[in-house]
This record gives C-alpha cells, sequence and structure tokens, in this order.
C-alpha cells in the first residue's frame, strides 16, 4: 500500500517477510484509517497485491474499472498493475495488505517452499481468481496467525508464515465460472452504463434498468455487479460524485447548484454522499 496522510491512521502494523526467511513477501500489514485518506495511483513491481477489508468498505480503480470492496471481501492486483483508490482516496475502514514477490526465491530456488509444478499449479488458479472475492473469515485468522508469529516468535517461523500464506491464496480459488452473456444483453448493458455516464443526474429505479435489459430485476443487479464491480446504485453514485468533484474544481457553481444539477433532493444529501464517498464535505474539497 502507497498511502500519505499518517495522521488518519488510529493504528498501523507492518513487517517485511525477508526478516524472518520469506523473501517472497515483500510486506503484510494492517491499517485502520479514522478518515479518508491519500491513495494515488501506483503499481508494485513483479509483486501481487491483496487487500482484505477487515471492516468498512473501499473502493479501487484499475484502468476504467471501479471496484467495491466491503467488510470479509478480498481485492488484488496482478504484479505491475496500476491502481488507486477510487478519487484517490480510501475510505475510513480496517484492512489488511500482502505485498506478494512473483521473482523471489528461497535459499533452495522454492517460491513460498513449492516445487516448480506446484507453483505453476497454484499461479493458474490465481489466474482464475475474480477481482473481487468473498472468501470468508478464514483469511483473516491467516493473516492473525501470520502477525503472531512475527511478533511473538516461533520455532519455524518461516515455515509458519509460507504455510499461513499458502492457506489465504488457496482460500481465493473460487473457480466458479461466469455465465456468458447475450449479445443482445451486452448492447443493452452498454446502453445502460452510456447512459448513466452522459446523463449523471439520472436516478433510475433498479426494475427500470432491468426492463431497458429486457431481465428481472435480481439478475440485473448480479450481472450489472459482476460487469462493472458495483451494484447499479454504487455505479450511479460514483458517476455523480466524479462529475461533482470537476464542478467543484472548475466551475463556480454553488454547492446547491451542482447538488440539482445532478439530481439530489437536495444540497445536504448531496454533501453525505460526497463526504462518504471522498471524505471531506464539498467545500473542503474545493478549497
Amino acid at each position: 500500500m502507497k498511502l500519505n496522510n499518517e495522521q488518519n491512521h488510529s493504528m498501523r502494523w507492518g513487517r517485511n517477510g525477508a526478516d524472518f526467511g520469506v523473501p517472497e513477501l515483500e510486506s503484510i500489514g494492517f491499517d485502520h484509517f479514522k478518515k479518508a485518506s491519500t491513495l494515488t495511483e501506483h503499481y508494485h513491481e513483479n509483486c501481487y497485491e491483496f487487500v482484505i477489508i477487515e471492516k468498512g468498505r473501499a473502493s479501487w480503480v484499475v484502468g476504467e474499472d471501479i471496484y467495491e470492496t466491503r467488510t470479509g471481501e478480498v481485492f488484488y492486483t496482478l504484479p505491475n498493475e496500476k491502481h488507486r483508490g477510487s478519487f484517490n482516496v480510501i475510505e475510513p475502514c480496517r484492512l489488511w495488505w500482502i505485498i506478494l514477490n512473483m521473482q523471489q526465491r528461497d535459499e533452495d530456488g522454492r517460491w513460498l517452499g513449492l516445487n516448480r509444478s506446484e507453483e505453476l499449479s497454484l499461479l493458474h488458479l490465481l489466474q482464475k481468481v475474480r477481482r473481487v472475492t468473498q472468501p470468508g473469515t478464514q483469511v483473516v485468522r491467516s493473516l492473525r496467525r501470520m502477525k503472531q508469529t512475527m511478533e511473538q516468535g516461533s520455532n519455524l517461523p518461516a515455515l509458519n508464515i509460507r504455510l499461513a500464506l499458502l492457506e489465504f491464496l488457496l482460500s481465493l480459488t473460487d473457480l466458479r465460472e461466469r455465465k456468458e452473456l447475450s449479445p443482445e444483453l451486452i448492447q443493452s448493458m452498454d446502453l445502460i452504463l452510456r447512459e448513466m455516464t452522459i446523463r449523471p443526474e439520472w436516478n433510475p429505479r433498479l426494475h427500470e434498468l432491468a426492463s431497458i435489459a429486457n431481465v428481472s430485476p435480481s439478475y440485473f443487479h448480479h450481472i450489472f455487479q459482476e460487469h462493472t464491480g458495483l451494484t447499479p446504485k454504487g455505479y450511479m453514485e460514483y458517476i455523480k460524485i466524479s462529475e461533482a468533484a470537476k464542478l467543484l474544481k472548475d466551475t463556480e457553481m454553488s454547492v446547491t447548484e451542482i447538488a440539482l444539477r445532478l439530481g439530489y433532493s437536495s444540497s445536504q444529501h448531496f454533501a453525505t454522499a460526497f463526504g462518504r464517498a471522498i471524505g471531506q464535505t464539498p467545500t473542503q474539497w474545493r478549497g
């Protein structure tokens, strides 16, 4: 994690795996953000990064895609893949992170103690992992076990850390196949996304969107989230806040004018949504 605004942390812990005989583990850490903190675009050379939300929510941007994570979910990025917090901030939350170097090896030339065949099999499984997964509470137990080993010591620290890492990685390998969408449904989804982008004042109901796509509301909600990384409501909110952030910086429109232009029922409703997303009031953002 590449973070600024240290004063926003009420608790921070981090360690380097090389200090415990695990050079593959570039770092592991825990953060408790009391308020929004800056997280601009960055990448990790030759490293996977896994972020585990212990409590709260956080949103991420990879390329043009947005991903929202909540309590119990894991978000990851590939080696050398640029990513950032949504709106270049990370929301108040508690999270863990693991940065795992794919080039480092132990003294025997093994990665996490695996032979070459096992390593390739695990990497093949990881390539099928969804960007956001919900593997369950066992992942936090694995992380806490690594933390305990690093803080309190162990007869075999490298072995304990590697076993916990492997347990964590295997818990992510959800191989359920995504259903292929029909060309007609893809066309409808693209139309809806384009309409959301050019009409940030739009406040569509779920059943309206489902009707456009000619599917049930529950199915539309599911495929929309799988297609975009956000719920329909969350995606529309992201579009509104993105436009609001630009208007606050680039125009002299009042907060009330911006709120009404973007389809909010009141400036108070807008300020609440803006603060939830960015961690600042509209006035503070405008500077």
